[in-house]
């Protein structure tokens, strides 16, 4: 009888805990469920307060200067390198916030091409030229030049590009 008594109790016992355990199980899944329910709730606030972060940052004007072309290519056509020099422009427009200083316009690597561009600051809104100059003489076939603008605005460097063909003077 003694042995047989323990044993009751060790059965009662985990019956008694295998009952708590089920309330517990209930509980515990209905307090997941409202602690689930409620981050759903936060990262939802979160995301969209995250969002609208975004579109305002996206929707803030620059505040720097901006440089933007109405085209960066030229095509010069057919062009005779015995009737001189060939001057052609780039227009281009200040849509940033702060002036818009020029830093320099590259030759486009040889001494055919000379650039003329504003050496005073382009205010924001105002517009202005770049000009290029370009030397045909002792030179024939394709033409595919490019000179690089730098300035200290966005974006800090363009690339403009010209084209066309050489033709060599009648003999």
């Amino acid at each position: 009888m003694n042995d047989s008594s323990p044993e009751i109790v060790i059965d009662l016992r985990a019956a008694d805990i295998f009952m708590v355990s089920d309330t517990c199980r209930v509980n515990l899944l209905y307090l997941c469920n409202l602690i689930s329910d409620r981050m759903r709730r936060i990262s939802t606030i979160i995301l969209l307060l995250l969002s609208v972060c975004v579109v305002a940052a996206a929707a803030k004007p620059k505040d720097s200067a901006s440089i933007k072309f109405a085209s960066t290519k030229v095509d010069l056509g057919q062009i005779r390198s015995d009737k001189g020099i060939v001057t052609f422009e780039y227009d281009f427009t200040n849509e940033g916030t702060k002036p818009l200083v020029i830093v320099s316009v590259s030759n486009g690597g040889c001494g055919c091409t000379k650039p003329s561009f504003p050496k005073a600051p382009v205010a924001p809104g105002k517009s202005g030229k770049i000009s290029i100059s370009f030397n045909p003489e002792g030179r024939a076939g394709e033409l595919n030049r490019e000179v690089t603008v730098r300035t200290n605005g966005k974006p800090k460097t363009v690339r403009l590009r010209f084209t066309g063909v050489v033709i060599p003077p009648r003999r």
